[in-house]
């Protein structure tokens, strides 16, 4: 399997991409998504999260007023997705249907008062990192620290992306630094030395990057580097089995099916 997704990178990779776009999921807009590994879509906007399925069919809406606007959402695991409300200091896990699993992760009264990324980085156990203290954290399902690491790359490092392949690697992206790899216990790896990444996504052995709204991809171990022509800049986008998603300039979720000219 991971042969034929690096087969397909590859081609997509070294190949014009024409793509059969299909309309828009639906007339609301948002201003963030992310997809499990079933192609669901995550949507939200403000204090508001909608789940589709890969056809576009709206499935279950969940919103919290009371902890503020939605910061992040992390889908790596459907059944536990992982829901970030910085302002509040909130987290909180959903099963499949949105509904709240146990009682909302309180980061401030665990003085965790400056956490600004947080993604599921195991079965039961999440990234976190401290923005003000630059520390990766790694932490169970009761907010209860694993294991702590400083993130001693000068005062300029401000991660603003982060992405975990699940029980493997834990990456953060910083606009002018690069991107820094962490094994799964928070110890630091490496440094690549691409700037301007807005958004990472693991997809076998190959990390997909948005830079400066094109799509790149990383392969490992071989460390190359391949612009991926999809004909059209985004702010945001996720590919799954078959499709690729992203987000059209009106605020709307958009896929397209690739075809291989």
């Amino acid at each position: 399997m991971k042969k034929h997704l690096l087969l397909f990178i590859s081609i997509v990779a070294l190949c014009t991409v024409s793509a059969q776009e299909r309309p828009s999921f639906n007339s609301t807009t948002y201003d963030h998504f992310t997809t499990d590994v079933q192609e669901n879509l995550y949507c939200w906007k403000g204090s508001s999260l909608d789940k589709y399925s890969n056809a576009g069919k709206l499935a279950y809406h969940f919103s919290q007023l009371q902890y503020g606007e939605i910061t992040s959402v992390c889908a790596s695991i459907a059944s536990k997705t992982v829901v970030f409300y910085k302002e509040s200091g909130i987290i909180l896990l959903l099963d499949n249907k949105l509904a709240p699993i146990g009682n909302p992760l309180n980061l401030f009264e665990h003085n965790l008062f400056t956490i600004s990324l947080v993604a599921m980085t195991g079965t039961n156990q999440l990234a976190l990192y401290d923005e003000v203290n630059q520390n990766l954290i790694i932490t169970d399902l009761n907010l209860n620290i694993l294991t702590k690491t400083f993130c001693d790359f000068g005062p300029e490092f401000r991660p603003t992306v982060i992405e975990t392949q699940l029980d493997k690697s834990i990456l953060l992206a910083d606009s002018s630094c690069g991107i820094f790899l962490f094994d799964k216990y928070g110890t630091y790896d490496k440094r690549i030395a691409m700037p301007n990444i807005s958004q990472m996504q693991y997809y076998g052995n190959t990390l997909l990057l948005l830079k400066e709204n094109e799509l790149f991809a990383y392969t490992f171990p071989s460390m190359e580097l391949q612009r991926i022509d999809i004909n059209q800049k985004t702010s945001q986008f996720r590919i799954g089995k078959s499709q690729l998603f992203y987000l059209d300039p009106s605020g709307r979720i958009t896929s397209k099916t690739f075809i291989i000219d």
